[in-house]
């Protein structure tokens, strides 16, 4: 859910914020210091208090304006394929360097798209007089948000050569395993030698998400495919107005830290006192988001069980906590003040990170990196991570009918496990396309081209280590994705596909969603004066959708699997 999420959001998040994603990063960093004085535009929480019923189709005093979406659905006749634009062909490097085959490497054309040709020629080199590969790889990109499905059921269709492809979008991982596009390699990473190897390289939990009934058909490049929930204090910040904030503080305990200090000056100096954003909170209450409104937390039996949020006691204390924070001014949040807060701008900040070593992945014993340009002394409170889930998207696997399907599994244990290939591919040619000095990679000025960046097929763990990552960065990141629990879906090996069926049955018009999507982004602000009677009303409008049937048909799917 959150990769598709990702993936969905990526271009308007990162021209905004830093978030959690592929993207790519060059930008020095600097270690900060005292805020100085700077001003600025800054966004408030507050929010006039409106009880006169809301226009819409179910009518409310919570502000939420329901409506009638219009149903965009997927045209299944269409038979629309995309133009192979984007590709780079390896028939000169073939010629260059004596070799007859040519593996077809395909995957979005992030991949592909104005990447320098002496960074694949050189690949290709190295493949044949470094690795001794008998082969060399031709690239091609194809727009995985439109008619992705469809390219490359063509290509399956006419034969057409491609070895290596990417599961994502509409050509999701289970529909390429259930269409049979993908190659079952259970046995290439069980009982060979290169096999074992690649296997090796990942985390094991990483094999279990893209482990269906028993069988592996991809793998997932990712440094690890969740998130990290962090709450920190800025040291700096802290030390200049004199406070002693201990290591392991709550969400809770900040409103006691606050109540007995003088924070009158950092408005002044443009810091906010507290910003947080939703998943952290979320997790910090130990509940994993189905959407809609509706939660999953275990039970004392340790069964998931789905419920409705506003019907949590933990919720609706800590709906009345955010509105406390917020009252008292030291609750901020909104774009502007995620800024702020991910430049070092903030005394407090609890954010959910997504791992990545070009982004903030959240976590070391006293820094943070928090921006593309900010590295914190920070002292660490309360993380939680995040919940791991059955991969769907950006898979990579071997096509059923790869002309050279001996090659492509050497290909792609040599993309997963040589950092050489690895960083060349991610970053380009050295003192070209970048440097690396002081656990920084910078990126150069090109005139036409680029490397790959955070699209690279490959290890991406592999790549240098940077920021406050440590030395050891693979094993880093293996801990770091061993310490997240199973989601309930991922538990009870329920494909996305019958959640989305179970979205049809019982929100097909989204009404629950635009109930939880307007309520819960003012309840976590603190935008509400009277929690207690907001909540009360959200619930009745939520009744009145069918949430409880929802919830009911979730558990069932539970049951059901559980017994399984």
């Amino acid at each position: 859910m959150k990769k598709i999420f990702k993936l969905i959001i990526m271009g308007i998040m990162l021209s905004v914020i830093v978030a959690c994603g592929k993207a790519e990063d060059n930008d020095s960093t600097t270690t900060s210091t005292a805020p100085s004085i700077t001003p600025s535009i800054e966004e408030t929480t507050m929010i006039e208090e409106d009880t006169t019923p809301q226009r819409g189709i179910i009518p409310n005093t919570a502000g939420i304006v329901v409506i009638k979406e219009e149903k965009q659905t997927e045209d299944l006749t269409t038979e629309a394929v995309n133009k192979i634009e984007h590709f780079y062909s390896a028939e000169e490097d073939a010629k260059r360097l004596g070799v007859s085959k040519i593996v077809v490497c395909q995957a979005d054309i992030t991949m592909v798209y104005n990447v320098g040709t002496d960074i694949l020629s050189q690949f290709n080199t190295l493949l044949v007089e470094k690795y001794n590969c008998d082969f060399v790889v031709s690239f091609v990109g194809i727009d995985m948000f439109k008619n992705y499905y469809n390219t490359l059921a063509d290509l399956k269709n006419r034969e057409q050569q491609v070895d290596i492809t990417m599961a994502a979008m509409d050509a999701n991982y289970d529909r390429l395993i259930r269409e049979d596009f993908l190659l079952d390699i259970t046995e290439y990473l069980t009982t060979t030698d290169e096999g074992i190897k690649l296997y090796n390289e990942y985390p094991k939990e990483m094999w279990e998400s893209v482990s269906r009934e028993g069988k592996i058909y991809g793998y997932d490049n990712d440094i690890i495919t969740t998130s990290t929930n962090v709450l920190s204090c800025n040291k700096d910040v802290a030390t200049s107005l004199g406070l002693d904030v201990k290591e392991g503080f709550s969400f809770y305990d900040i409103g006691e830290i606050l109540a007995n200090a003088d924070i009158s000056r950092l408005s002044k100096e443009d810091v906010i006192p507290l910003y947080t954003d939703e998943e952290y909170l979320y997790r910090m209450l130990g509940y994993y988001d189905i959407g809609c409104g509706i939660f999953a937390r275990k039970d004392d039996s340790g069964k998931w069980i789905a419920f409705n949020g506003v019907e949590d006691e933990e919720f609706i204390r800590l709906f009345k906590t955010l509105r406390e924070y917020q009252e008292k001014g030291w609750l901020k949040t909104g774009t502007l003040n995620a800024i702020k807060a991910k430049e070092g701008m903030s005394l407090f900040s609890a954010f959910s990170f997504g791992y990545s070593d070009a982004y903030p992945f959240g976590e070391t014993e006293d820094k943070l990196r928090t921006s593309t340009t900010v590295v914190c002394d920070v002292i660490p409170g309360t993380i939680y991570y995040g919940f791991r889930d059955l991969m769907k998207d950006e898979i990579y696997g071997v096509t059923t009918w790869s002309k050279h399907k001996e090659e492509a599994l050497r290909l792609i244990t040599l993309l997963s496990t040589e950092a050489e290939l690895a960083n060349l591919l991610r970053h380009g040619i050295e003192d070209k396309h970048y440097t690396y000095r002081d656990r920084i990679v910078r990126k150069l000025p090109t005139k036409t081209d680029r490397a790959m960046g955070n699209y690279a097929p490959v290890n991406l763990a592999l790549t240098y280590p940077q920021y406050t990552e440590p030395d050891a960065k693979q094993e880093f990141y293996k801990t770091q994705f061993s310490k997240c629990e199973k989601g309930p879906f991922f538990e009870y090996e329920i494909m996305y596909d019958r959640l989305e069926e179970l979205k049809e049955m019982y929100d097909p018009d989204n009404i629950l969603g635009q109930i939880y999507e307007q309520g819960y982004t003012r309840l976590m602000a603190g935008g509400y004066e009277d929690v207690t009677g907001t909540v009360s009303e959200i619930r009745r409008i939520q009744k009145e959708a069918g949430i409880d049937e929802y919830i009911a048909a979730i558990n069932e799917e539970f049951e059901s699997h559980r017994n399984k």
